[in-house]
């Protein structure tokens, strides 16, 4: 309690205390007895006037002066200054000095008032009177805070005789201790004060007080009803407030609710207030009221202003404004006051950051700040459940790898989880990325359970694919054993799959063995190309009569190719069956020249006849490759069967002209070889070796350098290449790297073979050459290489590679994506930036960068710069980033507890003509869960019906029905309720 309100109950009762108390003169003459008998009668005016008739003495000058001090007339100043300098040492000096000071005690002159009572001298004034002059002395230095000099005073009049000042002198003392927060000695005074009529009531008070700041909240509530009963009007708001918090400390929210209601009427609210209102109504679960009382703190940045923050951040989730109670939370976390708080406001900021922004950078700071608070594990379980919901399986992985022991729900998830990743990498063309997902679900799967055995059975593809082959047998062998997938698809094609893993080892053998084990399975999915490669298993060993039965089991089911025709052809050869082999290759004649094999068969049909002595119809075949193969090894072949046959006919000139297109076709290969000694030898023939050496002159012929030999044989794997035949391709470049590891041309050849190994769909493979272009190449191959390596890096979700290719081939809206793709949400900006400022990006393009730009922004918790460019976007909704932006700001009003605005947004979307469904359903979806929250489960239950009964889904990363689903299914457990 103030002070002043101290003062003024002292003052009405000191006032009312004051009498006339007689002088005992210390000169009682014949000549002044009737002045005096004035004097002691109070009759001041009319003592006054007599001893001013008598002689002057200090006796009759003092009292004149002491008549005027009790008049307090306008000259008694000067009167007493002249009193003092004439008569300093009269024996009236005492009381005059007492009288002057109670005057200026009366006047609220309390600093001069205590210096001036300090000096009288008790033996100078009656006994009547010390109690008085103590008690005055004191209090005066009291109302001038001077406490240790009015303390002993106090004490002293509380040891006299019971009097008009002991119960004043009890109340100040008790004062004194209350201003000095010295409650239990407070209590002491004013109990004793109490006990006066005078002070009952006021001691009552501060008894009541400073019980409450000893907490003793039991006492102030079972005297609450009386004293509050009793306390006058200006005190009431305050004992209303101390009632209220006692009653708010020991559990009764509503009884001090009650309280602080009447202690709110008493006047205008300061900061304090508002906390304890917001406190208050906090407690009494008025959330509402909580965040206005709150809210109206003009500060909130010290320590009860950290507390008000973090039950302003309660308040706003059960008033459902998410985005307010972030914001909350992220100050109450911001200071250091209160540790606990500090701590699960920082949690509660960071869970909310991520559910709203999708920012998980507030997880790693709070983790990194409270690394002992226990909580680590729940965040990564949150996060990956989280992932999991919105089909991110790679980030479901990642938090549970974070996770040092998984319990059995965990386990499960995590396994799931990485077997769902592996499946989209693969789905990607990922397989190397793929295992180490499989290896985690296999491992936390049981080995007899079919989950388990499918993760394996993918383990084993993708060590295939990778080109592991002993490490994809041992899995494909125990599977086998096991007898596992037993009628499924996975589990007919085990032993096709080991067949393969020695296949590629060149097993033939053994290779042989399972792809035989596999047909005979009567599994049909690959008996078409285990056909083959079982023929080829035993060509190789040159088994050719079982290899045509084999190709002519593949040949029944109707290829893809000409290679088991081709590959039969060959092998009738090698056994003698030219008549076979002719017929057999005969088939190419109707088939597409751009079968990969069309060229080897027809070149080998032509050879068959030339065999048979059938030239004409070898002829035949060899124009044909020469007028439609895209294969210029072969067309060289043929041309150079065709010069051969007219050579042999003695068709000199016709020969010339076949091996001379050889020479300025392929100039410099091994084919050109062969055709200037033909061409010579021809030469020689018609005996024209002027015409030899004239033409020898023409092609400048010289004799070969290493650098010559390694430009041919770099150019017939280029050839190759260019026939797009990838797979010969792939063993030409590889015997040109091989024999010339420093050669010119080696860079374009580690070029040509990411090239081939991109156009048979080896994505992995590809990129691994690509990368090492990069490292070497400069120039155009560098940067088709760089975007090449970047596009299918992106397609296989290897992010941080893809920004790499980007960057280097100065593809700024790929960078943009990769860089959103590999969460560099901080980098995002900067790229989309580059879009924007570029006048050749496309319409289109600059959206997407506006939007990836407005995304990253918001995962690092930039909200409002973020949803000021999705309120923009989200103007045209026919498109995906403007119907998806619309969607996010329909979230954002419902995180804000907006719901009204919900349903506008919501019904705006519609009506906008939108094609893309999948964020019209999501939008419903909120309008539903906004019903929900408003507990109308009737209107909630209709709109998310609606969507269950009117979308499609898109494909089955769509997670818009399970959604529903989920949502119903709460629906009928409240509704069971």
């Amino acid at each position: 309690m103030k002070m002043n309100r101290m003062i003024a109950a002292i003052a009405v009762i000191l006032i009312a205390s004051q009498a006339v108390i007689p002088l005992k003169s210390e000169a009682q003459t014949k000549e002044n007895l009737r002045a005096i008998d004035f004097y002691e009668k109070g009759l001041y005016t009319q003592a006054r006037n007599e001893f001013e008739k008598l002689p002057e003495d200090p006796v009759n000058a003092g009292y004149a002066l002491l008549c005027a001090i009790r008049l307090k007339t306008a000259d008694y100043p000067a009167m007493l200054e002249k009193y003092m300098a004439r008569y300093p040492y009269s024996g009236l000096m005492p009381e005059i000095r007492y009288r002057h000071g109670l005057n200026l005690f009366d006047a609220g002159n309390y600093s001069e008032a205590a210096d001036v009572l300090s000096t009288v001298d008790e033996k100078g004034i009656d006994k009547e009177n010390i109690a008085e002059l103590v008690f005055k002395k004191s209090f005066a230095y009291y109302e001038t805070r001077r406490y240790d000099n009015a303390m002993p005073g106090l004490e002293r009049v509380d040891g006299m005789p019971l009097g008009d000042f002991s119960a004043p002198a009890r109340y100040t003392a008790g004062s004194i201790c209350y201003e000095r927060e010295q409650f239990k000695e407070a209590i002491d005074w004013f109990s004793k004060s109490a006990s006066d009529p005078r002070f009952s009531e006021i001691s009552g008070y501060y008894i009541m007080d400073s019980k409450y700041m000893l907490g003793d909240y039991d006492y102030v509530i079972s005297h609450s009803e009386e004293a509050y009963s009793e306390v006058p009007d200006d005190r009431r708001p305050h004992l209303a407030r101390i009632i209220s918090e006692s009653y708010l400390i020991k559990g009764d929210a509503d009884k001090a609710r009650t309280y602080f209601e009447d202690a709110r009427e008493g006047g205008n609210m300061d900061r304090g207030d508002y906390f304890y209102a917001g406190s208050l109504l906090f407690a009494t679960k008025d959330y509402k009221g909580a965040v206005e009382n709150y809210t109206k703190m003009t500060d909130r940045t010290d320590s009860i202003g950290q507390i008000a923050n973090y039950q302003l951040g309660y308040s706003y989730i059960q008033t459902r404004n998410k985005v307010a109670a972030m914001k909350s939370f992220a100050d109450a976390s911001s200071k250091k006051f209160d540790p606990q708080i500090r701590e699960d406001a920082y949690f509660n900021y960071a869970k909310l950051a991520f559910d709203l922004n999708n920012d998980s950078s507030v997880f790693e700071r709070y983790i990194k700040e409270f690394p002992d608070a226990g909580r680590g594990e729940l965040i990564y379980s949150y996060q990956a459940l989280a992932a999991l919901y919105n089909h991110d399986y790679a980030g479901a992985v990642a938090a549970y790898d974070k996770i040092e022991n998984l319990d059995k729900d965990q386990a499960g998830n995590y396994m799931k989880a990485n077997y769902l990743r592996a499946s989209q990498l693969i789905a990607n063309g990922a397989y190397r990325s793929a295992i180490p997902c499989l290896q985690a679900a296999s491992s936390y799967a049981g080995r007899q359970s079919a989950f388990g055995q499918l993760s394996r059975y993918w383990l084993a593809e993708s060590y295939f694919r990778d080109g592991q082959y002993s490490q994809a047998r041992e899995i494909y062998t125990a599977l086998y054993n096991a007898s596992a997938l037993d009628r499924r698809q996975e589990g007919k094609a085990l032993s096709y799959g080991i067949a393969y893993t020695y296949f590629k080892e060149d097993k033939y053998d053994q290779a042989a063995r399972w792809f035989d084990t596999y047909l005979k399975s009567g599994d049909r999915l690959y008996r078409t190309d285990a056909s083959v490669r079982r023929g080829d298993c035993l060509f190789m060993n040159r088994k050719y009569d079982d290899a045509i039965a084999a190709y002519g089991l593949a040949i029944g089911d109707g290829p893809e190719s000409l290679y088991p025709v081709y590959q039969s052809g060959i092998a009738y050869g090698l056994a003698g069956k030219n008549a076979a082999k002719i017929e057999m290759l005969s088939r190419a004649r109707k088939a597409s020249p751009s079968d990969p094999f069309w060229a080897e068969s027809m070149y080998e049909l032509g050879r068959a006849y030339v065999s048979g002595k059938d030239e004409a119809a070898a002829d035949e075949c060899y124009r044909a490759i020469v007028s439609s193969s895209r294969d210029t090894t072969f067309i060289a072949r043929a041309l150079i069967g065709l010069g051969m046959n007219a050579r042999n006919g003695k068709n000199y000139d016709d020969a010339l002209g076949y091996y001379k297109q050889v020479v300025e076709k392929m100039p410099g290969s091994e084919f050109s070889e062969d055709a200037l000694l033909a061409i010579e030898s021809i030469y020689q023939a018609k005996q024209e070796p002027e015409g030899y050496l004239a033409y020898i002159e023409s092609v400048s012929r010289l004799d070969k350098s290493d650098t010559d030999k390694e430009a041919m044989l770099f150019s017939g794997a280029e050839q190759v290449f260019y026939s797009e035949n990838y797979d010969k391709a792939l063993n030409s470049l590889a015997a040109y790297m091989e024999r010339y590891p420093e050669g010119g041309n080696y860079v374009k050849a580690m070029f040509y073979t990411a090239e081939a190994h991109r156009m048979l769909g080896n994505k992995e493979q590809a990129c691994d050459w690509y990368r090492k272009v990069l490292d070497k190449a400069e120039g155009k191959v560098a940067e088709e290489a760089a975007r090449n390596y970047a596009t299918l890096s992106y397609g296989m979700e290897r992010f941080e590679d893809a920004l790499d290719g980007y960057v280097r081939s100065g593809n700024h809206v790929g960078s943009t994506l990769a860089a959103y793709g590999a969460k560099k949400y901080d980098a995002v900006p900067g790229y989309a930036e580059a879009v924007l400022a570029d006048n050749s990006s496309t319409a289109d393009e600059k959206r997407v960068a506006e939007f990836l730009k407005a995304k990253s922004l918001l995962a690092t918790s930039h909200r409002e710069e973020a949803y000021a460019i999705f309120a923009k976007l989200s103007s045209k909704t026919k498109n995906p980033e403007g119907a998806e932006s619309a969607f996010l700001m329909i979230q954002d009003a419902y995180d804000r507890g907006d719901f009204d605005d919900v349903k506008k947004r919501v019904f705006a979307l519609s009506d906008s003509g939108t094609g893309e469904n999948y964020w019209m359903a999501k939008a419903f979806i909120v309008l539903g869960d906004s019903y929900a929250d408003q507990e109308d489960f009737r209107q909630a239950r209709a709109t998310f019906e609606s969507v269950r009964d009117g979308y499609k889904p898109g494909g089955s990363g769509d997670d818009v029905l399970d959604s529903v689903k989920m949502r119903l299914a709460k629906l009928t457990e409240i509704e069971n309720e």
